[in-house]
């Protein structure tokens, strides 16, 4: 199957495909974080708190930040439909990031850094080099909204355990390097 890919931003005029994509294509059925509508970092709360939001206040959330323009990220297309997204924003604008990162001593005070959230494919496209391609344009995003450098947090480990936010093989050969060593994650970063 051939992808004939296209890479857009979000924006409100593109908030139905966002959400279509959420609500039918981007995970099989039952998958943990079907409800989630890519709302968890911009949620500053406890886990526990989070677990009993449902999926229909996440697409509420979710809804009204696109209406803002406060959800940021990139959609790609296959022709017209929606076959992935990448959240991707300055750093300073998701609250449960910012939290996360300072409690474990990381400094987030330069305001001019973007982040790689996480990656969501479409399962028929799984593997066939959608997330790179989404990096690539991240990196020119985050640039067009004035970041100077952009940062990724991929799991150490076992990458299973929260692909979402992409692998640090990916991440290597797209520029990036190892600026940080957390609990679970690496931050690596590319400058832009």
């Amino acid at each position: 199957m051939t992808i004939n890919l296209n890479i857009k931003p979000l924006t409100r005029d593109l908030a139905t495909d966002y959400l279509r994509f959420f609500d039918w294509d981007a995970f099989p059925v039952g998958a943990e974080w079907a409800s989630c509508y890519c709302c968890f970092y911009h949620c500053s709360m406890s886990d526990s708190e989070w677990d009993e939001r449902s999926g229909d206040l996440n697409r509420e959330t979710v809804s009204a930040l696109i209406d803002q323009g406060q959800h940021h990220g990139l959609l790609a297309y296959d022709n017209n439909r929606v076959i992935g997204w990448c959240h991707t924003a300055p750093r300073h604008t998701l609250g449960r990031l910012v939290q996360m990162l300072k409690d474990q001593g990381y400094d987030t005070s330069d305001e001019h850094v973007g982040s790689v959230i996480c990656f969501v494919i479409a399962p028929p496209y799984r593997g066939r080099g959608v997330a790179r391609q989404l990096l690539a344009s991240c990196n020119r995003f985050m640039k067009d909204q004035g970041m100077t450098s952009i940062e990724a947090y991929p799991p150490k480990g076992n990458p299973r355990i929260a692909h979402y936010h992409g692998s640090q093989s990916m991440y290597l050969s797209s520029g990036y390097t190892t600026v940080a060593m957390l609990d679970e994650y690496t931050v690596m970063r590319a400058a832009l």
